[in-house]
């Protein structure tokens, strides 16, 4: 199971000026299935507009996911950092 997913921030020579720790997919998926009446923990697909369930829980899992990601680009160019590289890493990572 996966955890959790971190995102780091490095100016351009590499300084780590802070990062995030947020709940990994599964562990999203598994706390709604486990705390959520009559959810199922079964995978969906990902939409932009999702219509079912599991489908909505999917896409929310991996849309909470961009957007920690996309609030720290914001922060770091907001805080007059360049534009960062984005490297995803990991068994999750695609």
């Amino acid at each position: 199971m996966r955890t959790a997913m971190t995102v780091d921030a490095l100016t351009a020579n590499g300084e780590f000026i802070g990062g995030l720790i947020v709940p990994g997919f599964d562990l999203m998926h598994e706390a709604l299935a486990a705390h959520t009446a009559r959810l199922s923990a079964e995978r969906g697909s990902f939409m932009p507009f999702p219509r079912t369930t599991r489908d909505a829980i999917t896409s929310g899992a991996v849309q909470a996911l961009c957007g920690a990601v996309e609030r720290m680009r914001d922060a770091m160019v907001a805080a007059g950092n360049r534009e960062p590289v984005l490297i995803v890493s990991g068994a999750r990572a695609k």
